[in-house]
């Protein structure tokens, strides 16, 4: 009887951590999808904050490349853009004639915290790139960022739960822990080893995080650097 209710009340603890957690859902046309806080939904564009980070930055991202959202409530929401009339002005700067025989000059330079900014985009970046040659070497060095961007979102928030289930577990030890001291029981719990579990995988779980980090801060600077050149 002892131990159903020590079991009881983990199961009920791991459901608050859970709960603790629920978050929107961004699909984008790229078949990409992001864990975050929708905040608005405008007619042109959505603003969230990141999962990890609910206190952190606002993010803003145009719906032209959203496919849907799937609320922490399972509603989910189909996005579609409404057209707008273009605006035509006449360029008040006189035209250039280039020589073909020339080759044409890449003029853009980009910043490490464009491949910040503009992450969902560094693929048109790749493609766009006036270098054909160029441009399969980095799709490919978007993939890895993309790779080592999801590794480090994921260990970041399974290293957030089980955090907070290191807190509540903690909290339900102490609580145990006191009930048989006041019962004259001076044995320790079995139920310490769900806090000492779930802080050890938490603490991996931010190493790898931090791992992933430093290689997606390489990837991005080389990215930068092949770009450029």
């Amino acid at each position: 009887m002892k131990n159903f209710k020590l079991h009881t009340l983990f199961i009920f603890s791991l459901f608050l951590s859970f709960s603790a957690f629920s978050q929107d859902t961004i699909f984008f046309k790229s078949k990409d999808k992001i864990i975050v806080f929708v905040k608005e939904v405008s007619q042109t564009e959505i603003q969230y904050k990141k999962f990890e980070l609910p206190d952190g930055p606002m993010y803003v991202v145009d719906k032209n490349v959203i496919d849907k959202i799937v609320y922490k409530n399972g509603y989910t929401e189909s996005i579609t853009v409404v057209a707008q009339t273009p605006t035509v002005t006449q360029d008040p700067q006189p035209f250039t004639v280039l020589n073909n025989n020339k080759p044409s000059v890449h003029n853009e330079k980009i910043t490490y915290e464009d491949t910040k900014r503009r992450y969902y985009y560094m693929s048109n970046l790749a493609n766009s790139h006036p270098n054909e040659s160029k441009r399969p070497m980095l799709l490919q060095s978007v993939k890895s960022i993309r790779n080592l961007k999801y590794g480090q979102d994921a260990t970041r928030t399974v290293g957030i739960v089980f955090g907070a289930m290191t807190i509540a577990t903690g909290a339900i030890y102490g609580i145990i822990t006191r009930i048989n001291t006041n019962n004259g029981i001076n044995s320790g719990s079995d139920f310490v080893i769900a806090p000492v579990a779930c802080g050890s995988l938490a603490l991996v779980m931010t190493a790898t995080s931090i791992a992933f980090h430093v290689g997606l801060k390489k990837k991005r600077h080389d990215f930068v650097k092949a770009y450029n050149e």
